[in-house]
């Protein structure tokens, strides 16, 4: 994730990546939640309450730092800088999918770690 307040490029960046690792981890997730699997219910549980407790982290995050986005827009209109409400619409945007994203790309590597040890044995 880049430190800049969010343009087109920045969102369509970070919407690419968080595609690809939604992928691997769905790739793994599937798996561990069929019937044939190799994970224990144990194991399987805190996998699925692991995933909805993030998700709902994530979007109250979100929430708040599109809100604190928007009360900066709003300040520099306010304030005469003009060219700062023109990004806006992507900063706001951005700001309130980056818990999401960052979720999603830690995911993928935290199961893809867990993935590789699992071959290793």
């Amino acid at each position: 994730m880049r430190k800049s307040r969010g343009t087109l490029f920045d969102l369509a960046m970070d919407s690419s990546m968080a595609a690809m690792s939604t992928g691997m981890t769905l790739w793994h997730r599937l798996p561990m939640f069929g019937v044939g699997s190799m994970v224990t219910a144990a194991e399987r549980q805190a996998e699925a309450t692991r995933m909805v407790d993030e998700k709902g982290a994530a979007f109250i995050e979100g929430c708040l730092d599109a809100g604190m986005e928007t009360v900066r827009a709003w300040s520099a209109l306010a304030s005469g800088q003009f060219e700062a409400i023109l990004n806006a619409p992507f900063a706001i945007t951005n700001a309130g999918l980056k818990p999401a994203f960052r979720r999603v790309n830690a995911n993928a590597r935290r199961l893809n770690r867990q993935a590789m040890r699992s071959l290793d044995d």
